[in-house]
């Protein structure tokens, strides 16, 4: 009864956004979505799972790629710097900029075509396309993962973050090669990540922290890293607040946008350790490194209640959801899973519906590059 009444005040909130067919194409790519995890969860060839993964990739591309240049809120900003890369005559800017993997990016296209939105859909399928990768190395269901990915504003953080959003697909990519034992394919592309957006830094702590061996000694780090965290939010954020409120992100300052993250990554991960309390810890298991990344991400997100900005860095870690909760599904049985299918997307579509209303990213109304 909860969950139906949920859903009737968010179908009268939402009626007029219905209405607006170029809204409709993100409902439908979702109900799409839910189609194919739903499918590709009840069966057991390997070959129709992999079709259905790709199908799932498909949609995600399709809206990506084809969107106009009004998607995104943040695109304008992209412009004026691609056009600042391009029109420059001084090879040096390349390593005059921090974030030098990003300006090489907009020089190499820059030197082939004036046109930005060229530029963006490029580097759309480019995202697009190491999302299914790392998803494929890590992920028990590819469609269920897509599906995830959506439902927590995933088009609002492909189409608009545009840097942060390759460098958070190039750290899950990376983790599955560490987890395989190529270290150094795990730094090359940690590194490169680095160049894109400076906030991967974190990703090198998965080493030291997410691949702990011993479960006892994880639980440790963890706790003290929520103590420690916490200590650093009450002394060091005042100093913090004053330094950021002197450039853009004053409306990130001091906003408390993590707290409802907090509550559902708290919530979430309880039930995900009780489900999963007796399969083996090892960080052979891409579950408990999915658990691992996600509960420290939690800790990380102790910080971001008092100071939004920082649930930026969670993104690192939280990305891991994607591959756990897809576990955490097949971990219930058959029955189980078709008889819990329809809160489950009722849940994801009032979760997915509340991003879209919010908006932060620009992403709504949807317009094909065409209209």
């Amino acid at each position: 009864m909860a969950v139906w009444h949920g859903f009737k005040v968010i179908r009268s909130v939402h009626l007029d956004i219905l209405r607006n067919e170029r809204m409709t194409i993100y409902v439908i790519s979702f109900l799409l979505l839910v189609i194919f995890a739903f499918l590709s969860l009840n069966v057991t060839e390997k070959r129709l799972k992999d079709i259905l993964g790709f199908f799932s990739f498909s949609v995600v591309l399709f809206l990506v790629i084809l969107r106009k240049g009004t998607v995104g809120c943040d695109l304008p900003q992209y412009k004026l710097y691609f056009d600042f890369v391009r029109e420059s005559s001084d090879v040096r800017i390349l390593f005059l900029q921090f974030d030098y993997g990003y300006t090489l990016l907009n020089y190499l296209v820059g030197a082939f075509t004036d046109d930005f939105y060229v530029f963006m859909r490029l580097y759309g399928m480019m995202c697009v396309i190491l999302l299914y990768a790392g998803i494929r190395c890590s992920s028990l269901d590819v469609s269920t993962s897509f599906l995830v990915f959506i439902m927590q504003d995933g088009y609002g953080f492909v189409c608009c973050i545009l840097r942060q959003a390759l460098a958070v697909f190039l750290v899950l990519l990376a983790v599955s090669y560490l987890k395989n034992g190529k270290k150094w394919l795990w730094r090359g592309l940690s590194l490169a990540a680095v160049t894109i957006h400076s906030t991967a830094l974190v990703g090198f702590v998965y080493r030291p922290i997410i691949f702990e061996k011993k479960k006892k000694i994880f639980i440790f780090k963890i706790f003290t890293s929520f103590v420690g965290l916490s200590v650093m939010a009450f002394v060091a954020m005042p100093l913090i607040v004053n330094l950021y409120k002197r450039n853009d992100y004053s409306n990130d300052i001091g906003g408390g946008g993590g707290r409802t993250l907090f509550l559902i990554v708290s919530v979430f991960l309880c039930f995900s350790a009780y489900l999963l309390r007796k399969k083996e810890y090892s960080i052979k298991n891409n579950h408990t490194l999915a658990f691992n990344a996600c509960a420290f991400g939690l800790a990380i997100q102790v910080m971001a209640l008092n100071f939004s900005l920082l649930t930026r860095l969670t993104k690192y870690f939280w990305i891991f959801s994607i591959v756990l909760i897809p576990y955490v599904i097949l971990h219930l049985k058959k029955n189980e899973r078709i008889l819990y299918s329809p809160a489950m997307a009722v849940l994801a579509f009032l979760w997915f519906m509340q991003h879209m209303t919010k908006d932060l990213s620009g992403i709504v109304p949807y317009q094909f590059f065409f209209q």
